[in-house]
């Protein structure tokens, strides 16, 4: 891959190239991007104000508190993914309750006991693995079609020959999840995936 983006850099000098890679990554890639004469930048953390403006938004809550916060901090070290989903499942686990507009734990060990994943794909994969199976076979589905697809093709792919309104009912149900947004594509009604890395987890669970 490396060799490839090189060749291509020297060769389209005016055609902007965006590589995105983990931070586990960063270290080839880094490498790779001084030899090719490629700008290197490393995104951080949230600050502090940003963490809360997401939970904030997350939630749709007006404040949090301050032991939420924190935990929160502490917990996903304010990396914005990992952040949004572990806040998904506390919501799903009943482990965050909102009164008076103010977002809280709803045990001061809620966070601790909720044996979640250290990675972001392993987050997703456990919400994932949570839905019923009509569910997640309709998201594989999707995975096959792209990161944004039309609905109709979705319904095409369908192994199982469900009905156009079934599926699509399906697709509804995946955007009210938020692991799907709406987004038309090859200008018909469509959707995609939250985030690139929903989509890789889906497609990785198709039968090989």
């Amino acid at each position: 891959t490396h060799h490839v983006l090189a060749r291509l850099a020297k060769s389209a000098p005016d055609l902007m190239i965006v590589i995105l890679a983990q931070p586990k990554q960063t270290g080839s890639w880094s490498a790779f991007a001084d030899d090719a004469g490629f700008t290197h930048l490393s995104l951080g953390p949230l600050s502090q104000d940003g963490l809360l403006q997401l939970i904030v938004r997350n939630l749709g809550c007006d404040s949090v508190d301050q032991g939420l916060l924190e935990q929160i901090s502490v917990q996903t070290e304010c990396h914005p993914f990992y952040t949004a989903e572990v806040l998904r499942n506390l919501m799903a686990a009943d482990a965050v309750v909102i009164s008076n507009g103010q977002a809280s734990l709803a045990r001061a060990d809620a966070l601790a006991t909720a044996a979640l994943p250290d990675t972001v794909h392993g987050m997703v994969l456990q919400r994932l693995d949570k839905l019923e199976p009509s569910d997640q076979l309709s998201l594989r589905v999707a995975s096959v079609a792209g990161l944004s697809f039309p609905t109709k093709l979705v319904c095409a792919l369908d192994p199982l020959e469900r009905s156009a309104q079934d599926m699509s009912q399906q697709v509804d149900h995946q955007v009210t999840q938020g692991v799907l947004r709406v987004q038309n594509a090859l200008n018909s009604p469509g959707c995609a995936f939250s985030h690139g890395i929903g989509r890789e987890v889906a497609h990785s669970q198709l039968p090989r």
